[in-house]
């Protein structure tokens, strides 16, 4: 379960951060 949050939380942090680098 625990890993499971963490996957989702990484993934969306992962889109934030390809977007802050392309900005």
């Amino acid at each position: 379960m625990f890993y499971e949050s963490f996957e989702e939380n990484f993934e969306g942090r992962w889109i934030v951060t390809e977007k802050d680098d392309y900005n």
